[in-house]
């Protein structure tokens, strides 16, 4: 009887608590960092506190926004570490590394000092078209890169929250694991008598 009651109560409980789990999402956009946090049902986690941390200790801190946003300012390139915290035990850390900073800002030196960089690539009009005005558009490495990660910022977002959703195979998956040990235990029971 107790060990129905144990193994009931831990049911309840850790379905309580997985859904309830919180994510959090961020990306470097310049200078700053810029994230989300929300719960795992989809719902955006509004007003909780998150704090932008290096090698364990904050530097700063801001608060989500009502769509669940933050954003912290002026940061030097380096790693990073957000901690969302939206109170009763409901945490998300991110970790955001100094690679995910634009290549332009990695540089030490002064943006006096710094050079033009060199163009990537150069898009030129068709030359058939000769009576419309001709115009050059040259596109750094830097600025390539930072086209790339604002594309697929959507699609990052979508992959974690897909992530975190349970799914029906996981909960028949755990309960066909549940009674395979409860046989396993049935079947050491009689050949133990």
């Amino acid at each position: 009887m107790s060990i129905g009651l144990i193994a009931g109560l831990i049911a309840v409980c850790s379905v309580n608590a997985y859904a309830h789990r919180m994510k959090a999402f961020s990306w470097v956009e310049g200078q700053a960092i810029e994230g989300e946090a929300y719960f795992s049902n989809g719902k955006m986690a509004v007003g909780s506190i998150v704090e932008l941390l290096v090698d364990q200790n904050v530097v700063a801190t801001t608060q989500c926004d009502d769509e669940g946003q933050f954003r912290f300012e002026a940061l030097e390139v380096g790693d990073y570490q957000i901690r969302a915290d939206a109170g009763q035990g409901h945490v998300a850390t991110y970790s955001i590394s100094a690679a995910e900073f634009a290549t332009e800002y990695n540089d030490t030196a002064s943006a006096a000092t710094l050079s033009e960089p060199e163009p990537a690539l150069i898009l030129k009009p068709s030359e058939s078209e000769p009576q419309k005005q001709s115009a050059v558009i040259a596109i750094t490495p830097a600025q390539m890169e930072q086209a790339v990660a604002k594309a697929i910022r959507p699609l990052r977002a979508q992959l974690d929250q897909y992530e975190a959703k349970v799914r029906v195979h996981d909960i028949l998956g755990g309960i066909g694991y549940i009674f395979g040990l409860f046989g396993l235990f049935v079947l050491y029971r009689s050949r133990r008598q």
